[in-house]
């Protein structure tokens, strides 16, 4: 059994951003988290900005942003723990019903987008199936990585893909 040391848990509201900077910028909640929150944080409390000190987790949409972030900063977390993730494959998410994509993603990745037109560049920029090409398998295995989904979870298969992609 390993104790963790003394920590300090910072829960941010991410509203429907999936922590990330919209596809119009009017809603840059990445570079407000990793530019403005992460510094704040680490002056008022006296926190140590060492990656290897840094871990990022969230549940479904956080889940997504841990991983995301994680992967666009590796520099700034030394581990991502993604809890129920919503990591959609590109399958995935080329097949959400209209409804669906308008009430989650619409916001985040344009409006009014169905099927492959999903795909743009901003998703791409911000798919976690994509970013993983960007990295060096030595920069992959220095964070500490830990996924977890249920069994009866739609969101399995997703949380599955990725984790394959790391293996």
């Amino acid at each position: 059994c390993k104790v963790l040391p003394p920590f300090i848990a910072i829960m941010p509201y991410g509203f429907k951003s999936y922590y990330i900077d919209n596809y119009n910028n009017e809603l840059s909640y990445e570079t407000f988290f990793t530019q403005e929150f992460l510094p704040f944080t680490d002056s008022l409390y006296s926190l140590s900005n060492q990656s290897s000190e840094r871990a990022l987790g969230g549940l479904s949409m956080g889940g997504y942003g841990a991983v995301v972030l994680t992967l666009k900063h590796p520099g700034l977390f030394g581990t991502c723990i993604s809890l129920s993730g919503a990591l959609r494959t590109p399958e995935q998410f080329m097949a959400l019903s209209p409804v669906r994509y308008h009430e989650y993603f619409s916001q985040v990745f344009g409006p009014s987008l169905q099927g492959n037109d999903r795909l743009t560049a901003h998703w791409k920029s911000n798919s976690p199936y994509y970013l993983i090409d960007s990295l060096k398998a030595s920069s992959l295995r220095s964070i500490l990585w830990y996924i977890d989904c249920g069994n009866q979870d739609d969101l399995l298969p997703s949380s599955k893909a990725f984790y394959n992609l790391l293996q």
